[in-house]
């Protein structure tokens, strides 16, 4: 047979369909922006200077100015201050009007003529550093002001709030590896439900017919409820789960050893209080399965030799579940249980500075880390 030969079939014009269309002209556009952008910041950072007075000053030998001496050089514009520590330039154009200014050796200050002889605006530092030396501000930051370690210190230890946090701390102490940010998550999660809580405590009365249609408005009728409701729910799930997580890690890197058993103590008392938080609210949306849940939790409590009953008693406020368990549950979970928390939030992060900081083995001190146990010779 013949062999037939291969010829190309010429190219048809393919059609543009709207979506390229519309995707090169947004391309095109967004390169166009761009293109103009760098243009206009070169521009604007690279200004035309067209006179620029060289830095370089012949003012004389340095002999020839007195010790604690303030001297104007006309042709370069300058004053020349001879202090103790050494030799110091300023421009003695005034950068108000450009007029010359004046020194005033009675008044010790460098005045400008046109404002008949007031002393120069003041910076922001000079107003901030003034009012650090100020009356009230030492009355509640007792430490004064500087910037030496010292100075620092007193800072942070005088204050409440700023001794949360260390004047100084170790760079592999908050790498990821060391901590996971587990702590750090959970007090986030821990923020997001009071501010949750909060704003779903405006919809919410404790009330046994009404506590259920306040959880079905929040749902269907309020605007962002139930996004807020979710946010709230999801994020008590993710606590627990941060805590036992944090409490796991605390314990296999054995961060619970001297001088940090104290602290560990507190994690734990913290630990049963999400519990009890996430107990607490379980109630308040007053639901089938909410009302049977803590029904057997609260028989499971009673089941308590000796005590039983009056654990029971005193966690419903009655015998059974009802109007006097939902206010109890809601008063527990919006004030005494958060209140309580907060407390020993508070404790816990005091505890971690005064002990050192952050757990980590390979920075702690040889009288902290624990020493490898070497077997006896049989």
């Amino acid at each position: 047979m013949p062999e037939e030969k291969y010829e190309p079939k010429p190219e048809v014009g393919k059609e543009l369909n709207r979506r390229d269309f519309f995707l090169k002209l947004g391309l095109g556009s967004l390169s166009i922006a761009a293109a103009g952008t760098t243009v206009f910041a070169y521009q604007f950072l690279s200004p035309n200077v067209l006179f620029e007075p060289s830095p370089i000053v012949n003012a004389g030998r340095p002999d020839s100015y007195p010790m604690d001496s303030v001297t104007l050089d006309v042709n370069s514009g300058i004053y020349l201050i001879h202090a103790k520590e050494g030799f110091f330039a300023l421009g003695a154009v005034c950068t108000h009007l450009g007029c010359l200014t004046a020194w005033k050796p009675e008044l010790g200050i460098i005045a400008c003529p046109i404002r008949k002889g007031l002393s120069m605006a003041k910076t922001a530092a000079e107003y901030f550093e003034n009012l650090r030396e100020s009356r009230v501000w030492r009355s509640i930051f007792r430490s004064g002001t500087g910037a030496s370690t010292l100075h620092r210190s007193l800072a942070i230890q005088q204050n409440i709030f700023l001794h949360l946090f260390s004047t100084k701390v170790r760079r592999r102490m908050l790498s990821f590896s060391a901590t996971w940010y587990l702590g750090t998550l959970t007090f986030g999660t821990f923020v997001i439900l009071v501010v949750t809580g909060i704003l779903l405590m405006l919809y919410y009365h404790p009330s046994v017919p009404q506590a259920y249609a306040d959880t079905k408005d929040l749902q269907f009728v309020v605007s962002s409820g139930l996004f807020l409701r979710n946010l709230h729910r999801w994020s008590a799930h993710a606590m627990v789960l941060l805590v036992f997580a944090h409490m796991f890690k605390v314990f296999y890197r054995g961060a619970y050893r001297p001088p940090r058993e104290f602290n560990w103590v507190i994690g734990v008392v913290l630990l049963l209080l999400t519990l009890l938080l996430s107990y607490t609210g379980y109630l308040l949306t007053w639901d089938q399965l909410a009302f049977w849940a803590i029904t057997v939790g609260s028989n499971i409590a009673s089941a308590v030799p000796l005590l039983g009953n009056k654990i029971h008693f005193l966690l419903l406020g009655c015998n059974l579940v009802n109007a006097n368990a939902l206010l109890r549950f809601y008063v527990l979970h919006c004030m005494i249980l958060p209140l309580a928390a907060f407390f020993f939030i508070g404790i816990h992060f005091w505890r971690i500075r005064k002990d050192g900081g952050l757990y980590a083995q390979q920075s702690e001190p040889a009288a902290v880390r624990p020493q490898p146990v070497e077997k006896e010779a049989q």
